[in-house]
């Protein structure tokens, strides 16, 4: 798993290898978390501390959490193993043909900086980093990457498992196409894509949180039972196939106030990027993105906000109607 991410790729089985490769930099609490995610999700993971103590212990740690999802009814795929998960013995083998790389270590700018110009310089040149931070800045920490146009914020909430947001904040240096890449992975793991656009991090409260954690339990009971019907629809191995309908019971039981709408359908059709219940029906120039709705285009305007996909500023936003 270390190897060659070229099409020329193989599994044990000799059948090409079309899964995602993804490095996880770090065995924290929600460095494991992130990695038992992605492995749910079937993307080979490669998961690497410099702690050999925390390494040591990740992949038993991960089947604990499991474990507990699956106790509490929030785990589809009862036969779960982590075949897909390799613990690296160093940073080099870990980033090796790794097409995301995404660092969770501790909250410090200089930590992250370096950490972030050590994976940038041995990964893959075209794979995409994301650090997993709550309020650095990543303009200041892209300063340190080679191509730092691929660097963007790509933050799990905790406790990830059930959470289907996943925060995505671009720095003044990531490019539009690194956006679309993520927002594409995120659309994989079945969660929803966040763009945040201001300063402040998307929080939730406890209560959403358990809102959410219901939410994922009455849908992977649905899913199972249309599996002892015998359902003929498409059907992934993972709880992760639940997903359109974990999106639409998030709307229908969020709680939080209005400037947090962000828990409706995935924006991978007409939807607005930032509140994803609206459909985009604007127009931001001068880089004529057509990415969100005039409620939340107005609100970037007011707050002196760039375009959330190539960070231009905006200079005027233009009304859409569709025939």
């Amino acid at each position: 798993m270390n190897g060659d991410c070229s099409s020329s790729a193989t599994t044990d089985t000799g059948v090409p290898d079309q899964r995602i490769k993804i490095a996880v930099i770090g065995c924290g609490l929600m460095g494991t978390r992130i990695a038992g995610e992605l492995c749910l999700c079937g993307c080979a993971v490669s998961l690497y501390d410099n702690d050999r103590t925390a390494l040591s212990t990740a992949v038993s740690r991960i089947h604990q959490d499991w474990e507990h999802l699956r106790t509490e009814g929030l785990l589809l795929n009862q036969q779960t193993q982590a075949t897909n998960l390799i613990c690296a013995n160093s940073l080099e083998a870990a980033v090796e043909g790794a097409q995301f790389v995404l660092e969770a270590v501790v909250e410090n700018l200089q930590v992250k900086s370096e950490l972030m110009r050590r994976i940038s310089s041995t990964c893959s040149e075209t794979a995409v980093l994301g650090t997993n931070t709550l309020n650095l800045d990543i303009t200041a920490m892209s300063e340190h990457v080679l191509h730092k146009q691929r660097l963007i914020g790509i933050r799990f909430l905790y406790p990830v498992y059930t959470i289907p947001e996943v925060e995505v904040t671009m720095g003044g240096n990531t490019d539009a196409v690194v956006l679309q890449r993520v927002g594409q992975l995120i659309e994989h793991l079945g969660k929803v894509l966040f763009v945040r656009t201001g300063n402040n991090p998307l929080i939730l409260t406890p209560q959403q949180v358990q809102s959410r954690q219901i939410a994922w339990k009455e849908k992977v009971q649905l899913q199972q039972r249309a599996r002892e019907r015998g359902s003929h629809g498409e059907l992934n191995a993972s709880s992760h196939a639940v997903v359109g309908m974990l999106q639409q019971a998030a709307t229908n039981s969020r709680t939080e106030p209005e400037d947090n709408r962000h828990t409706g359908s995935s924006p991978t059709g007409n939807e607005c990027i930032i509140c994803t219940a609206r459909e985009r029906n604007c127009l931001l120039s001068p880089c004529n993105h057509l990415c969100c709705c005039m409620e939340c285009a107005k609100s970037l305007t007011n707050r002196h906000q760039n375009c959330p996909m190539c960070r231009t500023p905006i200079a005027e936003v233009l009304r859409v109607f569709n025939a």
